[in-house]
């Protein structure tokens, strides 16, 4: 994997730029989806013909303009320390606190930058409903909402489960990895390089949906821009821990049966980043390829025929 990262460094910068894809929405996930309706007819979708990347980038809607921030008003006030360790404590309670930027150090310094894992909508929103005031000397970041659902209704009878993590996206590292992300009988895999093979499990960010000509699709959810089609290989910004809970663990192996589990992110076609960036194609690894078909059994050793008795001996 080191030589696949080595390789594969310049793809980084492209997943970085998509990553700051903006979007408008509510970034309020509902419950995970489970089983797909009936027991039947789930997708297999392993090698499908790429789209048009060109034409769908093309065909990109211009994003208007976002208020991702609310940026200082005032000075801070005596109590400023008091007043940024509470909101320090409110954002940590929602698991929605990414980063506080202080004002010096020592244990005087107060919070005067907190980057959330929140939508400025759903930040608005909590704050109305619990009657608090917004302190005026503290800048506030946000995160893009989310505009579609993490699996649309044409999608849903297709698969066992949705692998997904319910809480937004923050910092993450952002080394460009790679495989293959398909979907077997309803359930999401990851084969990389060595043939081996995982489920995956992605992040919120990432939804599914079908396309015009039937295919499963995943599409960005702060966008709506379909990213890849199920079963091609694709790149994600990585190493990150895999942030799943202990009932989503147990509510995919039900569903799936107990493989390894591994973060695919928010994954991207390889085609589509070399559309955009052609020249990146001459710096890509081979595609991973299928697994390695399990070692012929050894024939056990020929038993020698046992040799007949002795003859007895003449007098």
């Amino acid at each position: 994997m080191p030589e696949v990262i080595r390789h594969l460094a310049p793809v980084a910068i492209a997943l970085a730029l998509s990553s700051c894809s903006p979007g408008t929405g509510s970034d309020t996930d509902p419950a995970p989806e489970t089983e797909g309706a009936g027991g039947a007819g789930f997708a297999t979708q392993i090698d499908p013909p790429l789209p048009d990347y060109a034409r769908l980038i093309e065909a990109r809607p211009q994003i208007a303009a976002r208020n991702v921030s609310i940026e200082p008003s005032g000075e801070p006030p005596p109590d400023a320390k008091l007043i940024g360790d509470l909101w320090i404590k409110r954002l940590e309670s929602r698991d929605a606190l990414d980063g506080v930027g202080f004002s010096e150090a020592g244990p005087e310094a107060f919070a005067q930058l907190l980057d959330t894992r929140m939508s400025r909508r759903d930040f608005d929103a909590w704050v109305k409903a619990n009657g608090w005031d917004v302190p005026r000397h503290i800048a506030f970041h946000f995160i893009d909402a989310l505009s579609l659902p993490n699996v649309t209704a044409e999608a849903r009878p297709r698969i066992r489960y949705w692998p997904a993590q319910s809480g937004r996206t923050g910092m993450q590292n952002m080394a460009a990895l790679q495989g293959k992300v398909f979907v077997r009988d309803g359930c999401f895999f990851v084969r990389k390089y060595d043939g081996s093979e995982s489920l995956a499990w992605f992040l919120a960010e990432t939804g599914l949906d079908v396309d015009d000509e039937g295919f499963l699709v995943l599409r960005d959810r702060r966008t709506g821009w379909i990213v890849a089609r199920v079963g091609e290989t694709m790149t994600w910004a990585g190493p990150n821990a895999l942030k799943i809970t202990l009932r989503q663990k147990a509510e995919l192996y039900a569903a799936c049966g107990e493989h390894p589990v591994a973060s695919v992110g928010n994954p991207e076609s390889e085609e589509s980043v070399m559309v955009r960036y052609p020249h990146l194609r001459e710096l890509m690894p081979p595609h991973p390829g299928p697994p390695p078909a399990p070692p012929a059994q050894a024939a056990p050793p020929a038993q020698a025929a046992p040799s007949p008795p002795a003859a007895p001996a003449s007098d």
